[in-house]
């Protein structure tokens, strides 16, 4: 005779869920959404028990946003499905999973019209599906994006590894998942540092790694600032001289303003918040001369020192 599958040693947490799944498929492929017990039991391999322990597990099923649940009734000898939150629909991503969807499929071999295909089935409606660029802007998302999506969505209190630019080692962040946003081929993670106390950005491609706790976020006053208005707001900032007008306006770094675009030695001028010495230092420096510091003079001088010990190394002790 069959068994519960709660019941049977090892893995019994996974196959119960597969047969829980298993049983929501038969019954919504079946006629009327009616499914006869006995022939339930027989296709799952299960007992009575083991059917009402399926049972009290789809029960549970809630949609978050919604609070939908499902339940299988008895109506005489069959069972039924009561309510949408059991019923199998086609996936359908968010805005925002479809943003990495289509960044991978882009770089992917498939040929164009199977990546259409994906797009069109699982995209969210009324996006561009033809258009792989007007979804996927090219932003980097770390391997932590599909779990920080899922806190973010459900409101999960986190835990994120996280090293910023000027960080030698990665560390511990106790965070509130808000939203993800991208800009201008950066993909931030909106978040509120519980032990700072304070709303925060954090680029998901410095993220290594994410933990869910036991808690829920709690409210918080976010400003929804953009990153250009976030960095201007918490940031240093410094005057730029570029060698010519084109690279400026090519320049598309957020929280970059021209100031004295029309100058005569043809090296116009802008200016850059930052929140980061290494970034701007780095940014500069891959210009090769292209780009200068003009001020403040502190930045100037640090910027030196930095470039020194970076292409000659440090004084000698």
């Amino acid at each position: 005779m069959p068994s519960s599958p709660a019941a049977r040693p090892g893995g019994a947490a996974a196959e119960q869920v597969s047969h829980a799944i298993a049983l929501l498929s038969l019954i919504t492929s079946a006629p009327g959404q009616r499914l006869n017990r006995q022939r339930a039991m027989e296709s799952l391999g299960v007992d009575e028990a083991g059917l009402a322990s399926l049972r009290t597990l789809i029960d549970s099923l809630v949609d978050e946003a919604t609070g939908v649940r499902a339940v299988i009734a008895e109506d005489g000898t069959d069972l039924v499905l009561v309510g949408d939150g059991g019923t199998l629909r086609p996936l359908r991503l968010s805005f925002e999973e479809g943003l990495v969807l289509s960044h991978v499929l882009e770089a992917s071999h498939l040929d164009e019209a199977a990546r259409a295909r994906i797009r069109r089935a699982v995209l969210p409606l009324g996006s561009d599906a033809e258009d792989g660029d007007a979804i996927a802007d090219g932003a980097e998302y770390s391997g932590s994006y599909p779990k920080i999506a899922e806190a973010a969505r459900i409101g999960i209190r986190c835990r994120l590894l996280y090293r910023s630019a000027d960080d030698a080692t990665a560390t511990w962040r106790l965070i509130d998942p808000c939203r993800i946003d991208t800009e201008q081929g950066v993909a931030y993670l909106i978040a509120w540092d519980v032990e700072a106390d304070g709303e925060r950005r954090y680029r998901l491609d410095h993220a290594l790694e994410v933990s869910y706790t036991a808690d829920s976020v709690v409210p918080h006053p976010y400003s929804h600032a953009s990153a250009a208005e976030s960095i201007r707001a918490s940031g240093s900032t410094a005057v730029l001289s570029f060698a010519s007008r084109e690279l400026m306006e090519r320049t598309t770094w957020a929280g970059l303003e021209p100031v004295d675009p029309g100058r005569a030695d043809g090296r116009p001028r802008a200016t850059v918040s930052y929140t980061s010495d290494t970034w701007l230092f780095s940014q500069v420096a891959a210009a090769g001369g292209q780009i200068e510091i003009i001020s403040p003079d502190e930045v100037r001088r640090r910027f030196r020192t930095w470039a020194q010990d970076l292409f000659i190394g440090p004084p000698d002790a």
